[in-house]
């Protein structure tokens, strides 16, 4: 039988596959006899786990596709923990390393909505015991064992271990920090690997509608070891503006986070900067999330911004940052005064139109907000050097002037608080 099976398989993978996932409940023990007995032979292996990667359904939990999606969802998830556990699948994984981490990662989210919404419909021949969701997310987070195994060895899987990587994959509150340890382990598979996961993640997320926190995830933390510019220049480099603006206005207040975090990295490569200059609107709305670590992000997003944007952008957004920024001022109270104590017009005129921090930054404070204090003083410096461009006021227009001026009070009103 087996042997046929195998014929069979090298006949007409796909048909094998689709039959295997569509009409065989996936905890029957003679199915997974069958997987293992399919993908015995390495090249039979690779055909195998290639067509299961093709057989990935659309995860949604729409009414329309819920009860389709979770099944062959969950089909495909055990037909891969069976299959990644044999020494056969080793080459699979190199080959696929590009689809399989994304897809594995998204399995394993889809899985963990699944067990919340309460998915795990029974079907003939299953037992509860084999449909606990939680032996479920566990299978998921297997899947993904096997193939850091597979690619980097037991050491690294051990001290993903030791971070607690493993164990926050299993749960939707920590999902995304599990995904942020296991993305930076991935960087020792090197260059060429991490290169390609990155590729195979800004095109998912610029052709997925609904929003995916592990694939934000790998997309920031991977910001750190591949040529980005390079990469977005291939794929098309304002298709970046296609996601960002969603995740920027998303009601989940990490994806809100992850996506200004990522700007962050973005904003300091001058190619992307230039970019991310039709962000400028949605990045000044962060500066009044509750969440005080993204506005101080989105400070640091606009600071860098601000030194590539052209004056006709920049004065607006110049104009607005004095109120927006208020709140980061009013929110510190200082220890002590510095030497310089607060200072009239002129001194902050001459700060503005010099690279060097105001006189009264380098004072003392209790408060926790002091960082936020001094981003949203070098955040107006900068904004003002910008519309300035480096020259004397003097030599600027009226709408210059009155701009540097507003900007020029401003701050010297913030500094007359300590």
């Amino acid at each position: 039988m087996i042997q046929t099976l195998l014929k069979i398989t090298r006949l007409d993978p796909q048909r094998v596959v689709r039959t295997m996932l569509r009409d065989i409940s996936w905890c029957n023990t003679s199915l997974t006899v069958m997987w293992q007995a399919i993908v015995s032979e390495s090249s039979l292996a690779q055909v195998v786990v290639k067509n299961l990667l093709l057989e990935q359904p659309e995860p949604s939990h729409s009414d329309l596709h819920q009860g389709y999606s979770c099944n062959h969802n969950l089909a495909i998830s055990h037909a891969m923990h069976t299959i990644l556990h044999l020494p056969s699948s080793e080459e699979c994984v190199r080959l696929f390393m590009r689809k399989l981490y994304r897809t594995v990662l998204l399995k394993i989210f889809f899985i963990l909505q699944c067990s919340q919404r309460g998915c795990f419909n029974l079907r003939d021949g299953d037992t509860e015991e084999n449909m606990l969701p939680v032996k479920e997310i566990r299978n998921a987070v297997e899947c993904m064992r096997a193939i850091f195994r597979h690619r980097m060895g037991d050491s690294l899987v051990e001290d993903i271990e030791r971070q607690g990587g493993w164990d926050m994959l299993m749960s939707l509150e920590t999902y995304h920090t599990g995904v942020a340890v296991l993305t930076r382990a991935l960087r020792n598979t090197g260059p060429l690997c991490c290169a390609a996961v990155f590729e195979e993640t800004v095109v998912a997320l610029i052709v997925r509608q609904e929003h995916e926190i592990g694939t934000m995830a790998v997309f920031v933390e991977l910001l750190d070891c591949v040529k980005v510019a390079t990469i977005m220049e291939r794929i098309g480099s304002t298709s970046i503006l296609s996601f960002l603006p969603s995740y920027l206005q998303s009601q989940n207040s990490v994806l809100r986070d992850l996506a200004t975090t990522s700007l962050v990295k973005l904003s300091a490569i001058p190619t992307m900067a230039v970019i991310l200059q039709d962000l400028l609107p949605e990045i000044m709305q962060q500066l009044q999330d509750a969440d005080s670590n993204i506005g101080a992000k989105a400070m640091t997003v606009l600071h860098n911004l601000l030194r590539v944007t052209d004056r006709q952008k920049a004065v607006p957004i110049a104009l607005q940052l004095p109120k927006l920024l208020l709140p980061f001022f009013l929110n510190v109270r200082p220890m002590s005064i510095g030497r310089h104590g607060s200072c009239g017009c002129g001194a902050c005129e001459r700060v503005l139109c010099s690279s060097a921090h105001p006189a009264g930054l380098a004072c003392k404070f209790c408060s926790s907000h002091h960082n936020a204090w001094l981003r949203a003083g070098n955040l107006l410096l900068g904004a003002s050097q910008a519309v300035m461009l480096g020259q004397p006021l003097h030599m600027q227009c009226p709408t210059d002037a009155c701009c540097t001026m507003a900007l020029c009070a401003q701050l010297a009103y913030h500094r007359s608080l300590l």
